[in-house]
């Protein structure tokens, strides 16, 4: 059985365990320019490229919340 675990978040990370040997990598990212300013986002075509090659038997996803103290918009990037 492989189990996946995903933090979400620009700056976030994947993990498989269960397999031959575990796997941990960062959430792919590209960054584009926009509007003369440097934007990131997530590459969902990288992630479910990565899903399609090592076809977890489940995934795990974890929840989002805000803070205390802490802002909105930076929660949720």
């Amino acid at each position: 059985m492989i189990v996946c675990g995903i933090d979400p978040g620009l700056n976030g990370g994947m993990a498989f365990l269960g397999g031959k040997k575990p796997l941990c990598m960062r959430v792919p990212v590209e960054t584009y320019k926009i509007a003369g300013k440097r934007k990131k986002f997530i590459d969902l075509v990288s992630i479910v490229e990565t899903l399609s090659d090592h076809k977890p038997d489940a995934v795990f996803i974890e929840k989002q919340q805000p803070m205390p103290g802490q802002g909105v918009s930076s929660t949720f990037q």
